[in-house]
């Protein structure tokens, strides 16, 4: 997304520019809200392997 900014910035008049410029926070929005949904999805996941994990190294250790 930042890269495509980058690239369309110094281009074109000021209107346009601040149009790339919303239109780059609402593509940022979007992956920010993708990406904390799957952290929610693979947090539990990843807590309860740890767990599991921890679980079996001690179970071998007795």
């Amino acid at each position: 997304v930042l890269l495509q900014l980058g690239q369309v910035l110094g281009q074109s008049n000021r209107e346009d520019q601040q149009k790339h410029i919303r239109l780059a926070l609402m593509n940022l929005k979007s992956e920010e809200d993708v990406a904390r949904a799957q952290q929610q999805k693979y947090e539990k996941m990843c807590r309860s392997l740890g767990l599991l994990g921890g679980l079996l190294v001690v179970i071998l250790l007795y």
